[in-house]
This record gives structure tokens, sequence and C-alpha cells, in this order.
């Protein structure tokens, strides 16, 4: 069983896999505020989870606790950007630069439309927007304010 852990800003995305699931098909999943993170860690204990996979960009802290919360003996891969992983090449000069949700989503995004121009969208703490190349190079893309922000900002101002 494969636990995967999207640890953002404001919450801690999660979901359970069998090792031969078909994407998107978990036996469980859920989201939690990172004050609510308990809550999961008991269900993740529950699911006998043999490895987990991780990204974070919510800091070293939230790191820590993730690590501290996971069930003990559960083999951890924290997932960064690199130069290339799953045929997708990462564009930046310094790869490790790109934040590694936006890695993963587009990794994710080309195994669902492979051979296609892509762009990827994200709505949540932050939007982002980034492109990809039908031949599978992670262009680049922008970082936004995410929709509460932007409404906020509009309607104050």
């Amino acid at each position: 069983m494969m636990l995967l852990i999207d640890a953002g800003n404001t919450r801690v995305k999660w979901a359970l896999a069998d090792a031969a699931a078909t994407p998107g098909q978990w036996r469980s999943h859920g989201a939690v505020l990172h004050a609510q993170l308990d809550e999961a860690a008991a269900e993740w204990a529950a699911a006998g989870a043999t490895r987990a996979l991780v990204s974070n960009v919510a800091g070293p802290q939230l790191a820590a606790r993730i690590a501290d919360l996971l069930p003990s003996g559960v083999e951890v891969e924290w997932f960064a950007s690199t130069c290339e992983r799953a045929g997708l090449r990462n564009g930046y000069r310094e790869p490790g630069r790109l934040g590694c949700d936006r890695f993963a989503a587009a990794i994710g995004a080309r195994a669902l439309a492979p051979g296609q121009d892509l762009i990827v969208a994200t709505c949540g703490t932050a939007t982002t927007v980034d492109a990809i190349t039908a031949d599978g190079r992670f262009v680049g893309g922008m970082i936004l304010p995410g929709l509460a922000l932007m409404a906020s900002s509009l309607a104050s101002n």
C-alpha cells in the first residue's frame, strides 16, 4: 500500500493506493488543514502503508511534523523537482527551484495526456499556470494569488 501526501500552504491532501491501482482509484483519500494533521495520521496508521511519497511546499516545520506522524517502518521518499522524472524534463536552469507540487502536477498531466502540448492550472492558496510541450519539456509558467486572495483584493480595492 502506498501513501501519497501533498502538503500545501494551507492543507495537506493525501491518498492511499494499492500498488496496482489505476491512477485516481484510491482506497481512501482526504484533505485536512495543517492543524488537523493528527486526524489524517490516524487513518494512515490504520491503513498499513509500506511506502510513502511526500510532496511538501509548506516548509521544514511541516515536513518534520509529517515525518513524526508517519507510521513506523514506512519507507519515505520526499518528492523533489529534478532535471528529469517520469518522462518530463524540467526546463528550469536550477531544477530544484521549481516547486515540487508544480512538477508533480505536470507529471500527472502528462501521464493523462501523453504527447500533447499542455497547460496545467491549479487553484489553491496560490494559482499556478504552467506549460508542458508535447515532447515532455516543462517550459515554466507563473504563480499568482489564489482565488480567495484575488477576490478579497478586488473587493477591498
